[in-house]
């Protein structure tokens, strides 16, 4: 076996409390990372907590809310103060809103900011915050956690349907960083988009209240240790690895990670029509 690309590395991760933040923190940290965990909930303190207990691993969970630049900053920067650098950056934290076209101009306003000020705007200001850190380093990678809508499957159309367009022009905006960031910073950091179908998680239960998520559907979503795997396997390619790719994990289909290619329609995914 190889050696880790993982193992001493200094990781961040956000939104890390709950769901798919915290599976990717736990697959971090039983691979030898160091971990900054942020999240506006205080749950983070227990998580960082526990992987550390489990896994070993530095571990610190801080109260950090991604819709404040000053939050985003202070992240990164205590990061860098606690572990001397930064080597990986998780943009998971994200928000979701129900919003269509009909909707009062007023209250659509209100949400399109809310949603854009975390699934887009906290994203670029950590990205952009970690990528001189990365650089000097010499090595790095950023994963922008993107979503199924942007990249599915085949003769699927494309969206989340008439109640997302303020949450998926949020995730599309992901797209643009990604590919601009990894041509801008090639070959010395790669940066890629994991396109995420229904994965079990707090937001995705929090749609089904009072009721709750059938238990036939929720038979079908992925697990959060899942994509946590995931996520090690393509950090795992080290600096030989893939840069500028939107990964795609789609419910009712094997966790594969495609092979290399350099056809741009499997490396980002192809645009279907919603409406015939």
């Amino acid at each position: 076996m190889g050696t880790s690309w993982i193992e001493g590395k200094v990781a961040i991760v956000t939104g890390a409390a709950r769901g798919l933040g915290k599976g990717f923190a736990d697959a971090l940290g039983r691979s030898g990372a160091s971990l900054a965990l942020g999240d506006r909930l205080a749950e983070v303190e227990d998580v960082a907590a526990d992987i550390a207990t489990r896994h070993g691993v530095d571990t610190r969970g801080w109260l950090r809310d991604m819709r404040d630049p000053h939050d985003v900053w202070r992240l990164v920067d205590d990061t860098i103060e606690t572990f001397g650098g930064i080597d990986i950056l998780v943009n998971n934290a994200g928000i979701w809103a129900p919003t269509k076209a009909t909707d009062p101009l007023d209250a659509s306003a209100t949400t399109f900011d809310d949603v854009f000020a975390v699934n887009t705007r906290g994203v670029f200001l950590a990205g952009r915050a970690v990528m001189p850190v990365m650089l000097g380093r010499g090595d790095g990678h950023i994963v922008n956690i993107v979503t199924d809508h942007v990249y599915t499957e085949p003769q699927r159309p494309t969206g989340g349907g008439a109640t997302m367009d303020v949450y998926d022009a949020s995730k599309w905006a992901l797209n643009g960083m990604t590919l601009a960031w990894a041509e801008a910073l090639a070959p010395t950091v790669r940066v890629n988009g994991l396109c995420m179908g229904a994965t079990d998680s707090f937001m995705l239960r929090s749609l089904f209240e009072p009721a709750g998520p059938p238990p036939e559907t929720v038979a079908r979503w992925k697990r959060p240790e899942q994509l946590g795997e995931f996520l090690v396997d393509l950090l795992e390619e080290g600096p030989e690895g893939r840069t500028g790719w939107n990964l795609p994990v789609w419910v009712d289909d094997p966790i594969v990670m495609p092979e290399p290619t350099d056809d741009w329609t499997v490396r980002v995914g192809t645009m279907t029509a919603a409406f015939s």
